[in-house]
């Protein structure tokens, strides 16, 4: 399913951030210390950063392939995004017709007591579980909702100054 990350640069970026943010750059450290440094201050960041992001405190750092989703929603024309987009406010649904023409047609779920735009029934969204261009674009014209990102976290394990 997610064929789209490469988690071999995930690992290396996230051990690099180790490296750098709790182990000061100091090297060989003994496996005790590492053991303890990874279950205490790294892992309460980890968690933390995570209930942040999930609340909306803090929000999630959008990879290249989600910033081209976004991108391709927003090079639109504003009248030609007005007319692909179809609200169905008692169905709490947005009706978002194809970016490449063909006819066919999606639907947005929306959920009006939280201004929030859950999901769509693409296919890039039913497979990635992150929002899709057709999300963005009814973000984008209905700025009165926000877009949801039900996908996996990755927080950065970057300590914040208190």
């Amino acid at each position: 399913d997610y064929q789209h990350v490469d988690t071999n640069n995930l690992l290396e970026s996230w051990f690099r951030s180790l490296k750098k943010c709790h182990l000061g750059g100091r090297r060989n450290q003994r496996a005790d210390f590492i053991i303890h440094l990874l279950q205490g201050p790294v892992e309460n960041d980890l968690r933390t950063q995570s209930v942040k992001i999930k609340r909306g405190i803090h929000p999630a750092q959008l990879s290249q392939y989600d910033k081209n989703r976004m991108e391709r929603a927003m090079q639109m024309d504003p009248e030609e995004a007005r007319a692909m987009i179809t609200p169905n406010m008692k169905e709490r649904k947005f009706m978002v017709k194809s970016f490449t023409g063909s006819g066919e047609e999606y639907f947005v779920d929306v959920d009006l007591d939280r201004n929030l735009l859950l999901s769509c029934s693409c296919i890039d969204h039913t497979k990635h579980r992150i929002p899709c261009k057709h999300m963005y674009l009814v973000n984008r014209i209905y700025d009165f909702v926000d877009v949801r990102y039900a996908g996996p976290v990755y927080a950065n394990p970057k300590r914040e100054e208190k």
